[in-house]
């Protein structure tokens, strides 16, 4: 996935479902502090390595699904700060470890 989606700070919604994507996920399309970043979606893919931290600084996300890809490590603490999330979905991947306590702190789901 190209980094360069991190250049549009007023994009909203990015669906990018049932693609030959492979790789992993640049910070970049995370990272902006204007970003307004509702919907992120890459299910369907082929999506290597761990979720980068820049992930968790994307505030205003409310819908998140990562599925059916190849993603790595465990699911970090600071899931639960993101509090507006609304639909988060991880299923099909090769996460290890515990579900954190922190995602707890994620009413909105």
């Amino acid at each position: 996935i190209a980094t360069e989606w991190g250049n549009f700070p007023k994009l909203s919604r990015l669906v990018l479902e049932n693609n030959l994507f492979s790789g992993t996920l640049p910070d970049e399309i995370f990272s902006s502090p204007q970003s307004v970043l509702q919907t992120f979606s890459i299910r369907l893919n082929n999506i290597q390595g761990t979720i980068p931290e820049a992930l968790f600084s994307a505030k205003k996300l409310i819908n998140l699904d990562l599925s059916e890809n190849r993603l790595t490590g465990t699911l970090n603490t600071r899931f639960g700060e993101l509090t507006s999330m609304q639909y988060l979905i991880l299923w099909h991947n090769e996460f290890k470890g515990t579900i954190p306590k922190e995602i707890g702190n994620m009413t909105s789901l």
